[in-house]
């Protein structure tokens, strides 16, 4: 693992979406969570078509803190599977992404 920047994206039920935000920053998982509400999934799960009214975490955070942010989440999430999907930032304001870094080391 890297100290690459990035976000993450986890899909999540609306009441959960704050707490699941709380509990990656306190932890330092990531430097901030952004929850864009509004979200209509639809998608396969076991076989069939499902629709859900969710939230989107946008998680900026470094690729090193993966395997932490997936602890958060399997434990605050109530989903059998949560999206979770790491996107290299690929550039950015250099003092942002050295704020993400800083903020997320203990």
């Amino acid at each position: 693992m890297t100290d690459e920047t990035g976000v993450v994206t986890v899909s999540a039920p609306p009441q959960t979406g704050e707490a699941l935000a709380r509990a990656l920053v306190e932890s330092r998982a990531a430097a901030c969570v952004q929850i864009i509400p509004g979200i209509l999934s639809t998608y396969w799960w076991k076989g069939k078509i499902e629709t859900d009214k969710e939230v989107l975490l946008v998680i900026k955070t470094l690729k090193s803190k993966l395997a932490d942010i997936e602890a958060v989440v399997k434990k605050n999430h109530p989903y059998e599977l949560p999206e979770l999907i790491f996107l290299p930032a690929g550039g950015g304001l250099a003092g942002y992404l050295a704020w993400i870094k800083d903020s997320v080391a203990l």
